[in-house]
């Protein structure tokens, strides 16, 4: 099974075994190698077997000397469910982000800006940031943060996630590419 090649892959028997395991064997066709050396390349193997077993057994005129696998990622679709996937689904937009606890308020506030990028901290990390106004504020971040690049006088900011309460945009992005 070749880079390019889309070979068909059919499950020829499926034995089922009393303990409730079972195993199933499937077939393709490999062209004779004529002693190429080349590897057999396995895209998407079959998931991680019980016992660690994964046979291969080839015909008279087909010799493998070495197997290569290969995961393929695909990505997929998804709704966005929660504040964090909506962010991950918008970076690179402008939006308005609805705050608390920045620059020493309790009042929730809109803030408007481009979100950067996000950084998830294993941990306890302690930020101090600074606003062009010459607020300063210390971010004591255990977890997630938005690198936020407010409109105005406002730098980047490193807005920790658990202080975003909603996400707003004409244009915002409610699906997020995730990698199955």
């Amino acid at each position: 099974m070749g880079k390019n090649s889309r070979d068909v892959i059919q499950a020829s028997n499926v034995y089922l075994f009393k303990n409730g395991y079972g195993m199933v064997v499937k077939t393709f066709d490999l062209p004779p190698n004529g002693n190429d050396r080349k590897a057999l390349e396995i895209v998407d193997p079959p998931l991680t077997p019980v016992h660690g077993t994964f046979w291969i057994q080839t015909t008279p005129n087909v010799s493998v000397y070495s197997i290569r696998t290969k995961k393929t990622r695909k990505l997929a679709d998804e709704k966005c469910v929660n504040i964090e996937e909506l962010v991950q689904a918008n970076i690179g937009e402008k939006v308005e982000l609805l705050t608390t606890g920045l620059e020493s308020t309790v009042t929730p506030q809109w803030i408007t800006g481009t979100i950067k990028f996000t950084q998830k901290h294993d941990e306890h990390v302690t930020q101090t940031i600074s606003s062009l106004s010459g607020q300063t504020t210390a971010l004591s971040a255990n977890g997630h943060l938005v690198f936020f690049e407010g409109a105005g006088d406002r730098a980047l900011m490193a807005v920790p996630m658990s202080s975003i309460l909603s996400i707003r945009s004409p244009n915002l992005k409610t699906n997020y590419q995730r990698k199955r």
